[in-house]
């Protein structure tokens, strides 16, 4: 498989130069740093590219699609972000433009393994995070009628609540060039990343930050055993960011019976499957005392549900399988465990990492060291928006990111 470098389109560069200077320099989150100083230990890693492919099964225009990505690139400052250091410190430059890298390829004759080979390539194609913008699109073609649009952004300026904001105003925009006529917002005025941080500020300097630093305290003293699975080769001294991808599917009826019990306990098929994780984790390291993360979004206040930026907060969920419980009373506690996770969710990580000062070793996060996350399908896989019918490809990126 052909590399895929910057000189592969050309568009990618030309874009990365029409940047004006003299930019704006603001703090980051705590979210934003610890990702940076992660980022710094592996410059060259893509394991924090985020990428989405849409399926288009409609002509494009593909002047009115460039138009309508950069204007959303225009609307959301964030995605005008580079991160340097200054004074020792990780700082956002904010430049007041920043043009989209925007590449157009032929796939009319790509079978497709092929064109996943090369979605997967193109995801991988490392950013530098001093140079804006963090996020490009490359449009596949693959017939008069069958496109591929793939938009990739590194996750200092992106998650996946971001995409939720991103997708129908890209949609609205798309049509309203294509069809001539004013822009119609469902959203006119949306919070900016730069207000979410100064947000954060201010929650973490008063009372109800201290009442979620205490919660996790409580949950996280003491500190737990470090998860030890059996496997059948030694611990790299240095974590690494390579991994892979096994998919499998759950029989209907195992999931109607999920949705059955999970009702009859008055919970979610989420606690369910999580509960279900802890018992595997358990058999596998013979420990009893179990520590899980799991991404939550971060925006509990409304007017940040439409912001785009890199809101998502991972959280400790705690556990433990003494005693043998019955599965109901296991799931009665990873319920509570969830719940009470939810609702103190503002509480960077980052900054809890910092406070417990847990012991540092190089082949292992802080905290915890397995992810569990349970995303919701969109019904029936597809979005519609007036006869243009945008199919999400599912993809994974290599290598693989921690996942939100």
């Amino acid at each position: 498989m052909r590399t895929l470098t910057s000189a592969t389109y050309p568009d990618f560069e030309e874009a990365a130069v029409a940047v004006e200077t003299d930019p704006l320099t603001l703090p980051l989150s705590y979210g934003e740093r610890a990702l940076w100083l992660t980022q710094q230990r592996d410059p060259g890693s893509t394991a924090y590219n985020i990428g989405v492919a849409l399926r288009i099964t409609q002509p494009v225009d593909e002047r009115a699609l460039r138009a309508a990505l950069q204007e959303l690139v225009d609307r959301h400052l964030v995605l005008h972000s580079s991160f340097v250091s200054y004074d020792g410190e990780p700082v956002r430059r904010l430049s007041p433009v920043a043009v989209l890298p925007f590449a157009r390829v032929d796939a009319r004759n790509w079978t497709t393994a092929r064109l996943d080979d090369e979605l997967t390539t193109a995801i991988g194609l490392p950013f530098d995070l001093a140079t804006p913008p963090l996020v490009r699109a490359v449009l596949y073609c693959r017939d008069s009628a069958d496109y591929m649009l793939l938009l990739v952004a590194h996750h200092m300026v992106f998650d996946s609540g971001s995409l939720a904001a991103i997708l129908p105003e890209l949609r609205a925009r798309y049509l309203a060039a294509v069809e001539s006529r004013p822009l119609e917002l469902a959203c006119e005025r949306t919070a900016t990343y730069a207000e979410y941080v100064a947000w954060q500020h201010d929650f973490l300097e008063g009372i109800d930050g201290a009442v979620q630093r205490e919660y996790w305290h409580n949950q996280l003293v003491p500190e737990p055993p470090v998860l030890e699975l059996l496997s059948d080769r030694p611990r790299p001294t240095q974590k690494r960011s390579g991994g892979g991808t096994v998919r499998f599917s759950l029989d209907a009826s195992v999931v109607r019976d999920l949705k059955r019990f999970a009702h009859q306990e008055h919970t979610t098929v989420y606690t369910l499957l999580l509960s279900a994780f802890e018992v595997l984790l358990h058999r596998y390291s013979g420990q009893d005392d179990l520590l899980i993360g799991a991404p939550m979004a971060g925006r509990t206040q409304k007017r940040f549900r439409h912001t785009v930026g890199y809101c998502v907060n991972p959280v400790a969920l705690r556990s433990s399988v003494a005693g043998d419980p019955s599965v109901r009373t296991l799931v009665g506690q990873v319920h509570r465990t969830v719940r009470g996770a939810r609702h103190h969710q503002d509480y960077p990580l980052a900054r809890l990492v910092d406070e417990l000062e847990p012991r540092r070793d190089a082949s292992r996060s802080p905290i915890f060291d397995v992810l569990f996350n349970h995303m919701r399908a969109r019904s029936g896989g597809e979005a519609r928006a007036e006869g243009h019918t945008t199919d999400l490809l599912p993809m994974t990126t290599h290598p693989v990111r921690h996942q939100e």
